[in-house]
C-alpha cells in the first residue's frame, strides 16, 4: 500500500512514519539489549550478531527518514522484511536462551520453549489490550480494510466481526 494514503488502522491511531519508526527504535534498542545481555549459551555471537543487524537496520531507517535527499519509500519498504526477520530471530533467540538458561532441568527445553512462547505472548495480548485497550481495535480495523479490499473471504470477516463485537 503507499505511504500517500495510509491504511485504515493508521488512520484511526494517527499513525505517521516517525511514531512508527520511533517505536521500532524503542523496541529495538530493548530486544537488542536483551539479546547481548541473555546470549545464547553455545552460540552467543549468533545473539549478538542478531542484536547488532537490528539496531543496524533501525538507525539506516531513521537516517533515511531524517534526510532530505535519501529516497526514503525505497529505504523503508526494502527493510521491513529485514527488520521482521531480525525481530522475529532475536525473539527465538531470546526464548532459546531462557529455555537453557533456566535451571528447570525437569522440563525439556524444547517444552519449556513452546511453553514460553505461548505464555509470553498471552501475557503481552492481555497486557496491551488491558492497560491500550487497542489491540482488538487494531485487528478490527485490519480485518474490515482487507474486506473493504475483498482480500478477505466474505465469510470469514462476519465471524470475526461478531467476535469482536462481543
Amino acid at each position: 500500500m503507499s505511504r500517500d494514503r495510509p491504511n485504515l488502522a493508521d488512520e484511526f491511531f494517527s499513525k505517521t512514519p516517525e511514531r512508527g519508526v520511533g517505536f521500532e527504535i524503542t523496541l529495538a534498542a530493548l530486544l537488542a539489549t536483551a539479546l547481548l545481555a541473555y546470549s545464547l549459551p553455545n552460540h552467543p555471537l549468533i545473539s549478538q550478531l542478531i542484536g547488532f543487524s537490528l539496531l543496524g537496520a533501525t538507525l539506516l531507517r531513521r537516517i533515511a527518514q531524517a534526510s532530505p535527499f535519501a529516497p526514503e519509500e525505497k529505504i523503508m519498504d526494502r527493510t521491513v522484511p529485514i527488520l521482521t526477520s531480525l525481530t522475529s530471530a532475536g525473539i527465538i533467540s531470546l526464548l532459546a536462551s531462557f529455555s537453557m538458561h533456566s535451571g528447570l532441568t525437569w522440563i525439556p527445553p524444547i517444552r519449556l520453549f513452546a511453553l514460553t512462547g505461548i505464555i509470553l505472548f498471552a501475557i503481552l495480548f492481555l497486557l496491551q489490550e488491558l492497560l491500550f485497550r487497542d489491540y482488538l481495535i487494531w485487528w478490527f480495523a485490519k480485518f474490515k480494510e482487507k474486506s473493504q479490499n475483498n482480500d478477505f473471504p466474505e465469510e470469514l470477516w462476519e465471524q470475526m466481526a461478531i467476535v469482536i463485537r462481543l
